[in-house]
């Protein structure tokens, strides 16, 4: 066996324990764990070059493709109906205005000091608006946050990757033709998310419905998970989005004693849940991919001037200004000021806004070094993300909050049966 092999197999190893430290030691510190496990994909990736992303050849696409899969099943079954039914409105709303505002602020911006032409300008403010569900779920699931702006939160992150790269790749499509069609645009999203949630719903059942079986059988649950990869493929030969369908084949088999009640009365047949071996099998999976995704995600960042980095890190300050109003305005004045706060850290971006940076490059020259300044973006994006999640753990940041979000009340610290430990 080679000695790269050998040190690879240490490596993963190591990340993996590490990676159980760090979440261990989140409880006390309330620093995420995913901040310590991108500063060591920083160390070995870009300061001192002993992993590039070119080592992973196509692998890459793949392994983050598995950690949107399972990061998406796992938000899906964490979701509940009645949350469900009290924040979608809300969290859908909120969702559009949180690109709308990046998108304008942006545009304004850089039409004036970088000189950039309206279509480029646009495409930008699109990119950085984008949310990365894969970085704010785990962070979801550790925070003192209620149900109701948990939901909304992971709506924002499912469906706003969506809209932003529909959004770009009609840009793109636009600035290499005379003509542009908003309603295609948007007659797409429809689309995609329809056939996308109607394929989750029926397989969710399907699965519901031979769960039993399936349970005779020898590694049932690595069944279960391949026939979740079955879904998001299927999704995707249908061209509408197999992260949809994932989701929404989560929230049916999550909330199946629900769906039970109604099913009951028609028909004798029980469909089924998943149990806590199951359960407990996709969280150990998730637990693995997400933890050696967040240093994949230090080894892929790119900084190749000092320019570029104070760009990254004005493009963040931009998306930050944006969303303050948009938090303090959009949600109505019960959601207390914690949550608000909380709302207004979840904004970092991700593997999306990276590909969709390559991607914009890659079609318009990029004679701006954009990439660049996007990748910068993204590692201050995760940054402010991690601090200022602890901040508001540790209670540092409640002045600020009664000043940013005074509309909202305050949390009540008998309330504590409505968050999520």
């Amino acid at each position: 066996m080679g000695t790269s092999i050998v040190a690879s197999i240490f490596f993963i190893a190591l990340v993996l324990i590490l990676g159980q430290v760090f979440s261990a030691t989140f409880q006390k510190t309330r620093v995420p764990d995913a901040l310590p496990l991108m500063i060591i994909g920083l160390i070995v990736g870009p300061m001192f070059h002993l992993v590039e992303p070119e080592h992973f050849g196509r692998l890459d696409r793949i392994f983050t493709e598995l950690v949107l899969i399972i990061i998406m099943f796992r938000s899906g079954a964490a979701l509940r109906f009645h949350s469900l039914r009290e924040s979608i409105g809300q969290g859908l709303i909120f969702t559009v205005a949180a690109i709308a505002a990046v998108i304008i602020l942006t545009f304004w911006i850089s039409r004036a000091a970088l000189g950039l032409s309206p279509v480029y300008a646009i495409l930008l403010g699109n990119i950085i608006a984008d949310n990365s569900l894969v970085v704010v779920a785990p962070l979801l699931s550790k925070l003192n946050i209620s149900d109701r702006m948990k939901t909304i939160l992971v709506i924002e992150g499912s469906v706003s990757s969506i809209i932003n790269v529909v959004l770009v790749l009609a840009l793109l499509n636009m600035s290499q033709q005379a003509s542009f069609s908003a309603s295609a645009v948007f007659g797409k999203m429809i689309y995609s998310f329809l056939v996308a949630s109607v394929i989750g719903i029926l397989a969710g059942f399907f699965w519901s419905l031979i769960l039993n079986r399936i349970r005779q059988l020898e590694n049932a649950n690595s069944l279960s998970f391949a026939f979740i990869l079955l879904v998001y493929a299927v999704c995707g030969l249908f061209k509408s989005e197999g992260a949809i369908g994932v989701l929404m084949f989560g929230l049916t088999i999550g909330n199946m004693r629900v769906l039970n009640k109604f099913w009951n009365k028609t028909n004798s047949i029980e469909a089924l849940y998943f149990n806590l071996e199951e359960k407990s099998f996709f969280l150990e999976t998730e637990y693995i991919l997400k933890t050696l995704f967040f240093v994949y995600m230090g080894i892929s960042m790119r900084f190749s001037s000092a320019g570029f980095i104070i760009l990254g890190l004005i493009f963040m300050i931009i998306k930050i200004v944006s969303r303050i109003p948009v938090v303090n305005y959009i949600f109505s004045k019960d959601i207390d000021r914690t949550d608000a706060s909380i709302a207004l850290a979840m904004c970092p971006n991700g593997l999306v806004t990276a590909v969709l940076a390559a991607t914009a490059a890659q079609t318009l020259s990029d004679p701006s070094g954009i990439r660049d300044s996007v990748y910068s973006l993204i590692f201050f994006s995760f940054i402010f993300c991690a601090v200022l999640s602890f901040l508001i753990e540790k209670g540092y940041f409640n002045k600020a909050s009664d000043n940013l979000f005074a509309r909202h009340k305050k949390r009540e610290e008998t309330s504590a049966a409505n968050v999520i430990p």
